[in-house]
């Protein structure tokens, strides 16, 4: 993967290994942000973050109340960063975006290691 901001990962084996080290989250949003940006103008996206920066949005390991919602399930912000996963965070939507994580060229969304 390749976050727009440049940050490439680099892959630790080469063979099945790989798939589990690089998730991508295919979401209805463009980026992680600070807060709903559906209910917040002023929500500030991030091209590429931490998995501690991610748990102080979503929080971590605690599953979610009854009607919230993240971009990441908390439960799986603590597996990711356990196994030392890196994900990435794109808008499901838009195809080439999609296609660009997948090929590991630079894309819109986030990065988080």
């Amino acid at each position: 993967f390749q976050a727009e901001d440049g940050i490439r990962d680099q892959p630790r084996s080469r063979g099945l290994g790989d798939v589990y080290k690089r998730q991508i989250i295919a979401t209805n949003v463009s980026h992680v942000f600070d807060k709903d940006p559906r209910e917040h103008e002023d929500a500030q996206s991030f091209s590429s973050m931490t998995f501690d920066q991610l748990a102080e949005i979503t929080g971590i390991d605690e599953p979610l109340s009854p009607g919230e919602s993240a971009v990441i399930d908390p439960i799986a912000v603590g597996w990711a960063k356990k196994a030392a996963i890196t994900l990435a965070v794109l808008d499901g939507r838009q195809m080439q975006i999609l296609e660009q994580a997948l090929d590991g060229e630079p894309f819109e969304g986030t990065l988080i290691q």
